[in-house]
């Protein structure tokens, strides 16, 4: 009877002694390791972009310089021919100088009561600029501009609309390169509708993404959470509480994302990290 009174306390004494190491070791450790980061397998548009700044520029004849070449004629024959003063001056009272396109002014050159000498090229008034006809200039880096081609899909964003995209495409890609502190860039040019309410102007930042081939709403993962091993690849599914290894199949992917084929199904967990890895 004591013998079994004895082994009963030894045994109680080896539990607490266990217990007591177990609170030691995750005391020592941090206590239980975190939970392994999941990602589900969602649909989305996946694809490459370039990215590039650029600003926005007056189109061909939005922008356009105001003179007289009549005035300046009619200036030339009443300063030469003293005897052609009458003619040149009834001229010079019905001298209208008309523009030839509608917009806003945009700067005043000459004002009223300056004295303006042509000589070989009429001179400057005002400078009108039709704000609807505007287009950007996106400057893309050497490295890059292979990918760029006419028609392709591109949005920016400008400052002072924050977070708000506007659509366009491309439309010319200028063969001369402009040389920036050392850096190479291309002209794409950005043809774009403004949206309502917005009101863009010439100078303006824009930071723009033109999208390359993309497939939309694909099966999709985090980059992270594909791992390779012999030439395949695989990622960890959770099955409850165990986890499983699927082989995949990936099509196009972007920055961020791989477009999954085959081997997971929509919904499922997938675990993230190197920590996945088995």
């Amino acid at each position: 009877m004591r013998r079994l009174i004895w082994v009963a306390i030894i045994l109680a004494a080896i539990g607490l002694l266990a217990v007591g190491a177990k609170r030691v070791l995750d005391e020592r450790s941090g206590g239980d390791p975190p939970a392994a980061e999941l990602a589900r397998v969602a649909r989305r548009d996946v694809g490459p972009v370039v990215k590039a700044t650029g600003a926005i520029k007056p189109m061909v004849g939005a922008e356009v310089r105001v003179g007289q070449q009549s005035y300046g004629v009619a200036s030339q024959q009443y300063r030469q021919a003293q005897a052609n003063l009458a003619d040149a001056v009834t001229q010079l009272g019905y001298a209208r100088i008309i523009s030839p396109i509608a917009g806003t002014v945009e700067s005043v050159t000459t004002q009223e009561g300056e004295t303006v000498a042509s000589s070989f090229a009429a001179p400057t008034f005002v400078t009108l600029l039709d704000l609807s006809r505007l287009e950007v200039w996106a400057y893309v880096d050497e490295t890059d501009i292979g990918r760029i081609r006419l028609g392709q899909k591109a949005t920016f964003t400008v400052d002072t609309y924050g977070d708000d995209q506007f659509p366009g495409e491309v439309t010319a890609v200028y063969p001369q390169a402009q040389i920036r502190d050392n850096v190479v860039d291309y002209i794409a040019v950005i043809h774009f509708r403004p949206l309502p309410g917005h009101i863009l102007r010439p100078e303006m930042t824009t930071t723009v993404t033109i999208a390359q081939q993309q497939h939309r709403n694909v099966l999709a993962l985090p980059i992270s959470a594909v791992h390779r091993e012999g030439g395949r690849q695989y990622v960890i599914v959770q099955n409850g509480p165990s986890t499983e290894r699927h082989w995949i199949t990936t099509g196009l992917r972007d920055d961020s994302y791989w477009e999954i084929l085959s081997g997971v199904r929509e919904g499922e967990g997938v675990l993230i990290g190197n920590s996945a890895k088995q």
